[in-house]
């Protein structure tokens, strides 16, 4: 048998003129593709089809994939090789990709499994397409310069849909007569749920603060205040608890990490007076406004709640929870499959934990609106590990 010769690979300093131009603008496309990708996924939407959000965004991300692997399989072609870029972090996601596989395998629908619920689409294809993206960040975007570069680009665009969702607050918004709920009530902006673009402006706003105490006092710093300030009033009008107190709990605990680096502390003995007199005027506001302050959609989501805790009764949320044990006891370690949980939850339903004057308590819900839940129930103990 002939034996094939081993094709040798090319260092850069062999490369043609052409071929190290051709180089230099696949890394730059490479580089933008990945920018764009934190801009374009979270702003767009279209109106006019049943899946407002999730559709769009869902193929943005997939043309986006082809691209990179395009440029990734021509960049091959000459090089003859390419270096991988491993992270401890990766692995796990490599583990978790494995508990993704397993689950599809023994899944309640094979459909769902791979594919995801119409509307959601996490199924096992996005998830490794997930996982792909974040190896190819870890390889293109090697370096301090370009990752604070992408991290501004989210903040920007988050301050964007923040803004937009104020708008939409306040009634000025386009392509609501496909939309199914009040957004005047719970903005969503260019996400789709309140919840979920809650969860979006808060970890952006982390990442702001993440920038802003980087920097020395200048013009990025007061920008960056600015968008943290609206991007904050966005998150009160989705009358997200959970966005809030998310956020909240982030601060402080970034708070009492950051209170163990030298530079933080002179930081907090230079600008503390200013924080707090920043804080007291915000007591103040609340206490001047608070009457119109109740008419807010939070407001009045909690004072129900509490309400209707007082007579005897479970929020929603609780009953979805019980029903999640139950599916929990029947496969602790494998779960029923990967995003299974509509198609499953009526066999589990608990309903002496329904109130039957709560809409949502009718509903066949596609999460338990609490990750653990949600995780152990689809993907069991393995997943929720991983």
């Amino acid at each position: 048998m002939p034996r094939v010769k081993k094709q040798k690979q090319l260092s850069h300093k062999e490369l043609s003129q052409k071929q190290k131009k051709y180089i230099k603008w696949a890394d730059k496309t490479l580089q933008w593709v990945l920018y764009l990708s934190v801009v374009m996924i979270p702003l767009v939407f279209l109106p006019y089809l049943n899946s407002i959000f999730a559709f769009p965004k869902l193929y943005v991300f997939r043309m986006m994939t082809i691209i990179v692997i395009g440029i990734w399989g021509a960049r091959l072609f000459i090089y003859k090789n390419i270096h991988f870029r491993f992270t401890k972090f990766f692995w796990f996601a490599i583990a978790y990709a494995i508990i993704c596989g397993l689950n599809t395998i023994y899944t309640v629908n094979l459909w769902t499994g791979l594919f995801g619920t119409y509307g959601r689409f996490i199924g096992l294809l996005t998830v490794l397409n997930l996982i792909f993206w974040m190896y190819i960040l870890i390889n293109e975007l090697n370096t301090r310069e370009k990752i604070i570069k992408l991290l501004w680009y989210s903040v920007i665009t988050a301050f964007f849909i923040g803004l937009y969702g104020i708008f939409q607050h306040f009634g000025f918004s386009f392509g609501d007569y496909s939309w199914t709920q009040d957004a005047t009530l719970r903005m969503f902006s260019t996400v789709g749920h309140s919840n979920h673009v809650a969860a979006y402006l808060g970890m952006n706003v982390m990442i702001a603060i993440g920038l802003f105490a980087a920097r020395k006092f200048d013009w990025y710093k007061i920008a960056l205040s600015c968008m943290m300030f609206f991007m904050l009033i966005a998150v009160i009008f989705t009358a997200s608890r959970g966005g809030i107190l998310a956020i909240m709990a982030s601060a402080v605990l970034w708070f009492i990490l950051s209170l163990k680096q030298k530079r933080f502390v002179n930081t907090l003995k230079t600008y503390g007076k200013a924080a707090l007199f920043v804080f007291a005027v915000l007591i103040l506001f609340i206490a001047v406004f608070r009457e119109p302050l109740k008419n807010l959609e939070i407001v009045q989501r909690t004072e129900y709640t509490i309400e209707s805790i007082s007579q005897g009764n479970f929020p929603d949320r609780i009953s979805w929870w019980f029903s999640s044990i139950e599916m929990i006891k029947d496969q602790p370690i494998f779960g029923h499959g990967l995003s299974v949980y509509r198609d499953i939850y009526n066999q589990y339903r608990r309903t002496d934990y329904r109130i039957e004057e709560d809409k949502q308590d009718h509903i066949t819900p596609e999460s338990a609106h609490m990750e653990y839940f949600t995780i152990l129930a689809q993907q069991g103990i393995l997943g929720l590990l991983a």
